[in-house]
């Protein structure tokens, strides 16, 4: 898949980071969920639950994954600094946009899409 890089401040260990990986909107496309503006209405309507395996979890509004509606970048990383994430795992979901990571999910094992229909 093609790879993003996104630079982030980590408000939790006070340090820069750059993170690579796929674009979440481009993992969901290749799945059947193609996040753009013919799929607007139902991505207003839906949201993902990322989770890590600690069972940490956080949500996200389908909208904020895509371009149009949100500034930030959402990938699922795969490496760090031009380095394998280490004790994050093989991967970690990472939004440029937040200015915590709180909603960044170290050993990324499921992201689930739901409707809130």
């Amino acid at each position: 898949m093609p790879q993003k890089t996104v630079n982030v401040h980590n408000e939790h260990t006070k340090a820069d980071e750059s993170y690579t990986g796929a674009l979440l909107g481009d993992l969901l496309a290749k799945y059947g969920f193609p996040v753009n503006q013919a799929t607007h209405r139902k991505m207003l309507r839906s949201y993902l639950v990322a989770e890590g395996m600690d069972k940490y979890w956080v949500l996200f509004s389908a909208t904020e994954i895509e371009g149009s509606e949100h500034d930030g970048s959402v990938i699922v990383a795969t490496s760090i600094n031009g380095k394998p994430l280490g004790d994050d795992g093989q991967l970690k979901l990472v939004d440029s946009g937040d200015k915590k990571p709180q909603r960044w999910v170290r050993n990324l094992t499921a992201i689930t899409l739901k409707s809130a229909e």
